[in-house]
């Protein structure tokens, strides 16, 4: 079969492109089955936790004895809740681990002002439900936003904390920044311009570098209905 030249410098120009497609479809990973961050794993206790500064906290207990350090994990978001969070009860074999959704979200309060959604706030939440669950020290798992609000805490409670554990961490405030930008890039710029004004008009300003994460986050999963 003869070939024409259009033919030839189609295939020529097209050859990179498949190249590529296949070498990102062999070395890209595949995104795990959303269902497996959905698993409802039955807890031995559950309840909810009085006196936190926005309200009460709804809380997961996996492990029947209380055995070594107990585990509380700090969901991500903010606002995600703690169901993804279900499959860190597989370390419930030789100590417990606490589950509990933020204030916010999933089965604890959720106050409309979004101005109480502060860090000082949410490390009070988490004092509460320690004194709560009558935990003398803990291990605090914290992944994405929980990872910041874990070492908040820590800082804040260093008596009750034997060890932090960050997962998906935000290590540094500006790798956050330049992610943010690079997201914010893909934005056309008149929703962008929009999202800046609105967030002008909620926020104030931080205190704390990562902050204005929570009302964001919290605003964020409420439109999602979450």
């Amino acid at each position: 079969m003869l070939l024409t030249r259009r033919q030839v410098a189609g295939a020529l120009l097209a050859a990179p492109l498949l190249a590529s497609r296949s070498y990102a479809a062999e070395t890209w990973p595949k995104m795990p089955d959303p269902q497996l961050w959905r698993i409802d794993v039955p807890p031995q206790h559950e309840g909810t936790a009085e006196g936190g500064p926005n309200g009460q906290v709804y809380y997961r207990i996996y492990g029947e004895e209380p055995g070594r350090t107990p585990i509380v994990a700090l969901h991500g978001g903010p606002a995600a809740g703690h169901t993804y969070m279900r499959p860190y009860s597989a370390l419930a074999t030789d100590r417990q681990v606490v589950l509990y959704d933020q204030s916010g979200c999933g089965r604890s309060a959720r106050p409309a002002d979004l101005s109480l959604y502060t860090i000082d706030r949410y490390v009070g939440e988490l004092e509460a439900l320690r004194s709560h669950l009558g935990l003398e020290r803990m291990i605090v798992l914290g992944h994405s936003w929980g990872s910041v609000l874990a070492p908040a805490y820590a800082a804040s409670y260093p008596d009750r904390v034997e060890a932090i554990v960050l997962t998906g961490s935000v290590t540094r405030y500006r790798d956050y920044q330049e992610g943010h930008r690079s997201s914010c890039g893909k934005i056309r710029q008149h929703r962008r311009s929009r999202i800046s004004e609105n967030l002008g008009r909620i926020l104030p300003r931080p205190r704390h570098p990562t902050e204005n994460l929570a009302p964001v986050g919290i605003g964020h999963f409420r439109r999602l209905g979450r």
